[in-house]
């Protein structure tokens, strides 16, 4: 498994090396944040684990569910694990070397690279997302799997830190391994509909407190100036970070005239807006 890993991401990693030659290692967005950006990568890996049980627990219920451990459950043991030889093999397979290596290769290179050409958040993220879920095999996980590429994409826009969202797949990987068989157990139990509920209700709490933490960064992005990820200059900007960081008479326009606040909103894709402009100007 490690080896096979090893091979569908290190060498592309390397041929990308080969033919960048440059400036490679700075155009991989790997750069230090805030700590306060911490947070969002946090809740987007709690996020991600509650829409994984979700779709467990109806492919459980469905009885189509077959987990990706189970082929390995000759060598290791997945019931327990009680060896710390199995606890860390685990670690590594699952969680460190596709948190690392994926984040290299779709998120660095594939997202960042359609970015800097200039084609913009929803193209570089599709065509990245559809990539990361096409390679993990199996029609049953592509949902899941688009999902969970489109929220790295978010975090990597946001925080504009590839390293945040290794943080986001490392936190998610541990939270899908260890709990594994306590969702398997509770999806057959007479609880059922209350561990339900208590998904549902847990998702909709950590989605609005991802959003929010968003709504802020983007705020802090829009009145900061501060450089967007996968893009050559601090000026180009997120269209809605220039919503959320307009002067202040901007904002309170936008309070007062809904249909013009959700028109600026609409530019959250990414593209270049007049930075010598208004909201309500770069709207019209």
């Amino acid at each position: 498994m490690v080896v096979i890993q090893l091979l569908i991401y290190v060498l592309p990693g390397i041929f990308y090396f080969k033919l960048r030659r440059e400036g490679s290692i700075d155009r991989l967005g790997l750069k230090p944040t805030p700590p306060d950006r911490v947070y969002i990568a946090v809740l987007a890996a709690l996020l991600l684990f509650l829409i994984s049980t979700g779709f467990k627990l109806a492919y459980l219920r469905l009885g189509i569910y077959e987990s990706r451990f189970a082929q390995y459950a000759a060598y290791i043991n997945i019931s327990t694990f009680s060896d710390p030889g199995d606890i860390l093999y685990m670690v590594i397979t699952f969680v460190l070397i596709p948190a690392i290596s994926e984040e290299l290769i779709y998120r660095s290179i594939i997202f960042g690279e359609y970015m800097r050409d200039g084609y913009g958040t929803f193209i570089a993220a599709a065509a990245s997302t559809l990539l990361y879920a096409l390679l993990h095999i199996g029609l049953q996980s592509l949902p899941l799997y688009l999902i969970i590429g489109a929220v790295l994409c978010v975090v990597v826009r946001i925080t504009g830190s590839v390293l945040m969202s290794m943080v986001t797949s490392i936190v998610f990987g541990l939270c899908d391994v260890f709990t594994e068989n306590y969702v398997t157990a509770l999806a057959h139990s007479d609880y059922t509909a209350l561990v339900i509920f208590t998904v549902i209700s847990l998702f909709l709490l950590v989605a609005v407190l991802f959003f929010a933490e968003a709504e802020r960064l983007y705020f802090v992005l829009g009145t900061s100036g501060e450089k967007a990820a996968g893009t050559k200059h601090a000026r180009r900007r997120y269209k809605g970070a220039a919503a959320f960081g307009a002067p202040l008479t901007d904002r309170s326009h936008l309070r007062r005239d809904l249909r013009d606040r959700h028109r600026c909103f609409f530019y959250i894709a990414g593209q270049r807006i007049r930075p010598d402009m208004s909201c309500a100007e770069n709207a019209a």
